[in-house]
C-alpha cells in the first residue's frame, strides 16, 4: 500500500514536471536569435533563462533562487545573498539491509522517493532549459557542442553550453568589459524617465560579468545606482532616506525604494520643474554674458581710444571705464565661486 503511494506521488510529480516549461516559465518561448548570436543576444539569452530557472521552487542552494545555480557558475552563485552551493544531487539508490526493522524500511523507501524526485526535478529542469537553448540557436552555430557519437546529443551543462557560446561569439576583453563599466558609471540619468532605465543598465552589466564568471557584487550595483541618482539632484532627499535606513538594503530593495519615491516626487510635481535652467546652467550663462561684454568692451576701447585723447574729458571717462572693467572682473569672480561651491 505504501509502495503504491509513493508511485502515486512520483507520477503526479513527473506530469508536473513535464510542464515546467509552460506552466511556471516567465518565458516559455526564448527570444528567437536569428543568424550568428551577438553579445546584447547572448545577455537577453542568459536573463530570460535565469528568469525561467527561478520559477520553480527548490530547497538547493539555499532555497532563495530556484534552480538558479543550473544556469550560472558556482563563483556567480556564491557572490549572490542568501545562497549556499548549489549542490546538485546525484541518482539515489535504495539501500535495504538485511536485519532492517519494518519501520527503518519505510523510512528509508520514503526518503528515497524524495530523493529520486529531487534528483528527477534536477534533470529536466536542466533539459528543459537545454531544449529551449537548442530551440532558440540556429543549429550550426552550436553543433560543436553535440557529443561526436551515434546519439548527437548534447551532454554538457547549462554552464557549459553558455559558457561556449560566450567564448565563439560573445568575447569581451577586460578592456571592453572596463569601458562598459565606465559607460553604465558615468550614465546621465533624466529624473523625468523611469528609474528601471538606470537598473537594466546595472543588470545588462551584471550579466555580461556573470557571462564572463566576473560577478559583480550586490554591493556594488549598489553604489552604481546610487552615484547615478546622486547626479541626478532630484533624488538627493531620497537618498538621505536610503542612508538612514538599517534595515532592508540589499538590491531589491534598492529597486523597490527608489520605484516609490519616483512615484512620490512625481505626485508632488517636482519632476515638472524645468531642468533646463537651474542655478548652474544660469552662473554658465551669466558667466559667459559678462566675459562676452568684457571682450566687447576691450575690443571697442581701442577703437574709440583716439577720440578719448581729443575729448578734454578722457581722463575722466578712462576712469570710469576703468572702474566698470573692474567690476565685471568682480562679478565674474564672485560668479565662478558660486559655481564650484554647487
Amino acid at each position: 500500500m505504501e509502495n503504491d503511494q509513493n508511485d502515486k506521488s512520483m507520477t503526479e510529480y513527473n506530469t508536473k514536471l513535464e510542464d515546467f516549461k509552460n506552466s511556471y516559465f516567465d518565458y516559455p518561448e526564448l527570444s528567437r536569435i536569428v543568424g550568428e548570436p551577438t553579445l546584447g543576444a547572448l545577455i537577453t539569452l542568459l536573463n530570460e533563462i535565469k528568469a525561467n530557472a527561478q520559477t520553480v521552487e527548490s530547497k538547493l542552494g539555499g532555497g532563495e533562487h530556484g534552480h538558479l545555480g543550473l544556469v550560472v557558475s558556482d563563483t556567480v552563485y556564491a557572490s549572490m545573498p542568501d545562497t549556499v552551493p548549489y549542490i546538485r544531487p546525484i541518482l539515489p539508490v535504495l539501500d535495504i539491509e538485511q536485519g532492517d526493522t519494518q519501520f527503518l524500511i519505510a523510512e528509508k523507501r520514503q526518503q528515497y522517493a524524495e530523493d529520486l524526485l529531487e534528483y528527477r526535478e534536477v534533470q529536466k529542469m536542466e533539459r528543459t532549459i537545454i531544449q529551449q537553448i537548442i530551440a532558440t540557436v540556429e543549429p550550426k552555430y552550436i553543433r560543436s557542442l553535440r557529443s561526436r557519437g551515434t546519439s548527437n546529443k548534447i551532454n554538457k551543462s547549462i554552464v557549459k553550453i553558455l559558457k561556449y557560446l560566450m567564448d565563439a561569439y560573445g568575447d569581451i576583453t577586460p578592456k571592453e568589459f572596463k569601458q562598459l563599466r565606465d559607460q553604465v558609471e558615468s550614465m546621465v540619468f533624466d529624473p523625468t524617465e523611469p528609474v528601471d532605465s538606470v537598473f537594466a543598465e546595472i543588470e545588462d552589466l551584471e550579466t555580461i560579468a556573470q557571462m564572463a564568471d566576473n560577478p559583480i557584487l550586490e554591493r556594488q550595483k549598489i553604489d552604481m545606482a546610487y552615484l547615478i541618482f546622486q547626479n541626478a539632484r532630484k533624488f538627493t532627499s531620497s537618498l538621505k532616506k536610503w542612508d538612514q535606513q538599517t534595515d532592508n538594503k540589499t538590491w531589491d530593495d534598492f529597486l523597490t525604494f527608489f520605484r516609490k519615491e519616483k512615484r512620490n516626487l512625481r505626485r508632488t510635481g517636482e519632476l515638472t520643474i524645468s531642468e533646463s535652467l537651474n542655478k548652474d546652467n544660469f552662473i554658465n550663462l551669466l558667466s559667459e554674458g559678462i566675459k562676452d561684454g568684457v571682450e566687447k568692451a576691450l575690443a571697442s576701447r581701442e577703437n574709440v581710444q583716439d577720440e578719448m585723447r581729443n575729448d578734454e574729458n578722457t581722463s575722466a571717462r578712462d576712469n570710469e571705464w576703468q572702474t566698470n572693467f573692474e567690476q565685471m572682473n568682480t562679478a565674474i569672480s564672485k560668479l565662478e565661486s558660486e559655481k564650484q561651491q554647487l
